[in-house]
C-alpha cells in the first residue's frame, strides 16, 4: 500500500510534461495552469493541516521562497521543452538539480559525513555530469545553438537548489511547508504569465495546464506522506523514475525524434543519471 503511494509522484510528475505537450499551449499559459493548480492544492493541503500554529514570520517567509524559487526552475523546463525537447530537458534538468543540492548539501549542511563518503558521492556527481553532458550531445546543433538553447535550463535550475535546499534550514510541519510553498509558486507563476501575455485569462490552454498543476501537487503530497512511511530515500529513489516515464514517454508517444544513435545516447545518460541519483540517495 505504500509502496503504491511512493509510485504515485513518479507518475504523476512522468506524465506531466506530456500532457502539457498535449495541451499545446505558450509558456505563459503552462505557468498560469501551474499557478492555479498550486493554489488549489495549497489549500487542500491547509484544510488537512487545519492552522498554521507554530510558523514564525522568517519560517513563512523562507517557506514562500522556497514555493516561488521552484516556479523558476519550472518557467525553464518549460521554455526548454520547445527548444530542446521533452527527452533532453527531463534527465537534464534531473541531473542539474541533484548535483546542485548534493554539492549545497554538503557545503551548508554537512552531509555526506566521512572521507568515504564524500568521495562516492562526488564520484557520483561526474557520472551525473557524464549522463548530462551525453544527453545533451544528440542531434545536430552547432556551438552557439547549444550554449543559446541550454542557458535557460542551467540557469533556472538554481530555482530548484533554492526550493530544495530552503526545507533543510527551518524546522517546520511537511503540510504547513508545503501549503506555503504552493502559495509562493502560485504567485511566480500568475505574475509572470499575466505580464508575458494578457490574453492568458482568455485561452483555453491556461485553463487546461490547471490538470498537471493539480497533479504536480498532488503527485508532492504524496511524496510527503510516502516519505513519512517508507523512508526519505526509497520515496526519493522511486521519485526519480519520473523521468525514465517522461523521456521514454516524449520518445515513443510524444514522437520526438530520436533514433539510432541519439537514442542510444538518450538511454545511456538517462541510465547514468539515475544510478547516480540512487547512490546520493543513499549516502
Amino acid at each position: 500500500m505504500y509502496l503504491l503511494l511512493a509510485v504515485l509522484p513518479a507518475i504523476f510528475w512522468g506524465i506531466n510534461p506530456l500532457i502539457i505537450k498535449k495541451i499545446n499551449g505558450h509558456t505563459s499559459n503552462e505557468m498560469f495552469g501551474t499557478g492555479l493548480g498550486a493554489l488549489i492544492t495549497s489549500i487542500g493541503a491547509f484544510l488537512i493541516v487545519g492552522n498554521i500554529s507554530g510558523l514564525t514570520l522568517l519560517t513563512f517567509g523562507l517557506s514562500f521562497i522556497s514555493g516561488a524559487a521552484w516556479a523558476i526552475g519550472q518557467l525553464g523546463q518549460f521554455m526548454s521543452f520547445r527548444t530542446i525537447g521533452i527527452s533532453k530537458t527531463m534527465p537534464i534538468s534531473t541531473g542539474l538539480q541533484l548535483t546542485g543540492t548534493s554539492i549545497i548539501g554538503v557545503i551548508a549542511f554537512g552531509e555526506w559525513t566521512g572521507v568515504i563518503n564524500k568521495v562516492i558521492g562526488f564520484a557520483a556527481i561526474i557520472v551525473l555530469i557524464i549522463g548530462v553532458y551525453v544527453i545533451s550531445k544528440t542531434g545536430k546543433q552547432t556551438k552557439d545553438q547549444n550554449i543559446k538553447d541550454y542557458l535557460p535550463l542551467f540557469i533556472t535550475s538554481i530555482g530548484y537548489w533554492v526550493y530544495s535546499c530552503i526545507p533543510k534550514a527551518i524546522n517546520v510541519n511537511g503540510l504547513q511547508l508545503f501549503s506555503i510553498q504552493m502559495l509562493g509558486t502560485f504567485t511566480v507563476a500568475i505574475i509572470y504569465s499575466l505580464y508575458k501575455n494578457n490574453q492568458v485569462v482568455k485561452q483555453k490552454q491556461s485553463w487546461l495546464n490547471i490538470i498537471p498543476g493539480i497533479l504536480y501537487g498532488l503527485a508532492s503530497l504524496a511524496y510527503i506522506f510516502a516519505a513519512r512511511k517508507v523512508g526519505v530515500n526509497t520515496a526519493f529513489v522511486i521519485g526519480q523514475l519520473n523521468v525514465v516515464i517522461s523521456t521514454l514517454g516524449s520518445i515513443f508517444i510524444l514522437k520526438e525524434h530520436q533514433k539510432g544513435k541519439d537514442l542510444v545516447k538518450t538511454i545511456s545518460g538517462l541510465a547514468l543519471i539515475l544510478i547516480a541519483s540512487c547512490v546520493t540517495a543513499f549516502l
